[in-house]
């Protein structure tokens, strides 16, 4: 298990490396176990459904407790342990990819005493859902032939921008479960055999219709992935009747994955 740990509010944060040795740029070193404290035990598991990639290791654990100082020890591929001071309230989360649901046991948060506790975190990846507040915002929306109201597919984006009509627009490799969201357009000289995914009222735009559409928008704005990343988006699939009528996840909600 590769997770780091932090305290917060704390003056030092002790990082744990896959050698089991500290390695924070900055930091003091913690005092030695205590036996007037809590040795605390977190386990964190993590259930990944359909489209979800996460390990352990891509998670933060982040214990909050007023002591400056807190050990922390871990052993092969099991839990990490964390000295908790003996009267010290405390709470424990995770940070991490997106698109995992957190349950946290009992013992995840309360005042320490002195003996040994167990906090078990589960993360189960969340069901990839449509945003309707998207696809509501669309433009000109005749010209779009919806195929299927709620298309989820995952793949590596290999193009991205904004739009001149303040669409972030991108082009994805779609993972060989989704390539039968191809259509003959996807073949044209600008989508380059790519499944097109879109999400609108990203960027700003002098255009009229996409500037009336997403007047007063509230909705999510998406981080812009890096080349490269693996994504999965969900949105309508639609053929773009103006642009070759290639397949297209039009209002699109996206998940980064982590790999």
């Amino acid at each position: 298990m590769r997770a780091r740990i932090y305290g917060v509010p704390l003056l030092v944060a002790v990082c744990l490396a896959a050698s089991l040795a500290l390695s924070c740029a900055d930091h003091t070193a913690p005092s030695a176990p205590s036996a007037a404290s809590l040795n605390l035990s977190v386990a964190l598991t993590v259930n990944n459904v359909k489209f979800g990639t996460a390990t352990r290791g891509d998670f933060v654990i982040t214990v909050s407790q007023p002591a400056n100082q807190m050990t922390a020890t871990e052993g092969d591929d099991g839990p990490v342990v964390i000295a908790v001071p003996a009267g010290a309230p405390y709470t424990v989360s995770v940070s991490g990819p997106a698109g995992y649901a957190t349950t946290a046991s009992a013992d995840c948060a309360g005042t320490a005493a002195v003996g040994r506790k167990t906090c078990t975190i589960d993360l189960k990846e969340a069901p990839v859902t449509c945003d309707d507040t998207l696809w509501n915002r669309i433009y000109l929306r005749d010209r779009l032939h919806v195929l299927n109201p709620c298309q989820m597919a995952s793949g590596v984006v290999v193009d991205r921008g904004i739009e001149p009509d303040g669409d972030l627009v991108m082009e994805l490799i779609p993972d060989p479960p989704y390539t039968s969201l191809l259509r003959p357009g996807n073949n044209s000289p600008d989508a380059h055999g790519h499944l097109v995914v879109e999400v609108p009222c990203q960027g700003t735009t002098t255009e009229d219709s996409p500037r009336a559409a997403c007047a007063q928008f509230t909705g999510t704005k998406v981080e812009v992935p890096s080349l490269g990343t693996h994504i999965v988006a969900a949105a309508p699939w639609v053929e773009d009747l103006n642009h070759s009528a290639w397949g297209e996840l039009h209002g699109a909600r996206l998940i980064i994955l982590p790999r």
